[in-house]
């Protein structure tokens, strides 16, 4: 067998090893640890699919097909006034692109919008985001003897962590869809520092790469500052085009998502939407609450990344011994600049937001680069059954950190069914009817909930605010969803006079 074939055998191994893993979370119910953002996402490309995506205008609405579903504002709009004439609200959180991908993908195939569907698209992007990263470290250390061994580590570094495992499996929002031009535009800048002689030939690419971080997730354009930081400090290639480039995607990535999304209500009805948002999610709020968040981010980093740590730090000690000395060449640490100093940005400005640890996610490309040059420093200095059986523990360790966090069966570490909001959701779709708006009195039914009962739910606090919403919206009929004593759903229907 060949050098490629082998290595190839040996990615799709580790890859499906990984699948494997993942298999007990595999179309679990939504429920924990961030699923919430699953829902939200399968509603928006639902949405589409059942509203149609020219209709709404190629913006992501949140409110599903029937008309009692309209006029609902439930998880999108932050100030309550992101909604069009239809009654449609939207969700504008992020700029529009990780929506667009699985849409166009499902309509390809002719898919409905489900868990596994989405899963499996998550899935896919893991897969493609490890290559990258193999290819990054092959690029940096080339072995054409034999198969490139510090580029299958960082591959299977990359691959097995609970960060990468979950967050590219169960769940799916813009904040994950972002680490695969993230990754993308990382190996461009590797080739660019590789081979400057073709600085213009990848500028495109790199154009490509920084528009689609842009109009994915905020963490692109902390990726276009980093760049542009590096280069006017002489710290990175300097070329007035590639400048012009970089703030080329910067301005079309911003410009269109302003544009689509001021079409909806207006300009300064987006300003405060956008300022509701920010207002949630930004580093002003004090310092002292500015270092709990960053408190919070040290501790997702050992949550998800404890047994990384502990390979890296023996890794990086058997090369001490082996070579007495760790030095990076230039590349390699323009590399890890590039890769390291967006995520740090994104968490000093975005503090709040960075409290959710989806955005832990993003420093597995830096450290599984990190690994790969461990790797390849030992590599023709100690034997490679050793540097395999490490990588292998690491995996198994890997993997009850995993299901440690995220545990098997059908009940979380905090005691909670994960089928919850799966039966809140199915009790409300078995008894609502399609004529009916869906109210929740006293209690706020989750992302989950809202996914799984396929109707847009008004939260009320008292039935006369029901009767009130029927008026106003034209509807004659309604049903109140409300929790008993025991904490069981139980529903009453209301008809009002138009």
């Amino acid at each position: 067998m060949n050098k490629k074939a082998l290595t190839l055998l040996i990615l799709l191994g580790l890859f499906l090893l990984s699948v494997v893993i993942r298999l007990p979370q595999f179309n679990r119910p939504l429920s924990k640890h961030h699923e919430f953002c699953t829902a939200i996402a399968l509603r928006i490309i639902s949405s589409w699919q059942e509203n149609g995506i020219q209709v709404l205008k190629y913006k992501p609405g949140t409110n599903f097909g029937l008309p009692q579903d309209k006029f609902i504002n439930n998880y999108a709009s932050a100030s309550g006034k992101i909604k069009d004439a239809a009654g449609n609200y939207y969700y504008l959180s992020h700029p529009p692109m990780a929506y667009y991908i699985p849409y166009y993908l499902f309509s390809l195939f002719k898919i409905k919008a489900s868990v596994p569907a989405i899963q499996l698209f998550n899935m896919l992007l893991h897969f493609i985001c490890a290559v990258t990263v193999f290819f990054i470290v092959a690029g940096l250390y080339k072995k054409e003897e034999a198969i490139n061994l510090p580029a299958i580590i960082a591959f299977a570094v990359y691959l097995f962590n609970p960060a990468t495992l979950w967050f590219q499996g169960n769940v799916y929002m813009s904040d994950m869809m972002v680490q695969l031009p993230f990754v993308l535009a990382v190996l461009v800048v590797t080739k660019m520092l590789l081979y400057e002689h073709h600085l213009l030939k990848m500028s495109m690419w790199l154009l490509l790469c920084c528009f689609i971080m842009v109009y994915t997730s905020w963490l692109g354009i902390f990726f276009c500052i980093t760049l542009l930081l590096l280069m006017f400090r002489g710290k990175l290639f300097m070329s007035l085009a590639l400048v012009e480039i970089i703030i080329t995607a910067l301005t079309l990535g911003l410009g269109i998502t302003f544009l689509q999304y001021s079409k909806i209500a207006g300009m300064e009805n987006l300003k405060e939407e956008l300022w509701c948002r920010f207002a949630q999610r930004s580093s002003f709020h004090g310092w002292q609450v500015w270092l709990v968040n960053i408190f919070g981010i040290v501790k997702n980093y050992l949550f998800n990344y404890a047994a990384l740590y502990v390979f890296l730090f023996l890794t990086a000690s058997a090369v001490l011994l082996v070579r007495k000395r760790i030095r990076p060449g230039n590349v390699l640490r323009n590399v890890l600049v590039i890769s390291v100093l967006p995520i740090i940005l994104l968490h000093l400005f975005l503090s709040d937001y960075s409290g959710h640890d989806f955005t832990v996610l993003y420093a597995a490309v830096p450290l599984s680069i990190i690994a790969g040059f461990f790797t390849e420093r030992l590599y023709m200095h100690t034997r490679t059954i050793y540097i395999i059986a490490g990588t292998i523990l690491f995996i198994v360790f890997n993997t009850a950190q995993f299901y440690y966090i995220n545990r098997p069966g059908e009940i979380s570490q905090s005691g909670d069914r994960y089928d919850m909001y799966l039966k809140e959701g199915e009790y409300i779709q078995q008894h609502a009817k399609n004529d009916e708006v869906v109210f929740a009195l006293a209690f706020k039914p989750s992302p989950e909930t809202i996914w799984y009962a396929h109707r847009n739910i008004k939260n009320i606090i008292a039935e006369t605010a029901a009767q009130q919403f029927l008026k106003e919206v034209k509807q004659p009929k309604g049903i109140i969803f409300f929790k008993t004593a025991a904490g069981e759903l139980d529903y009453k229907r209301i008809n009002t006079e138009l």
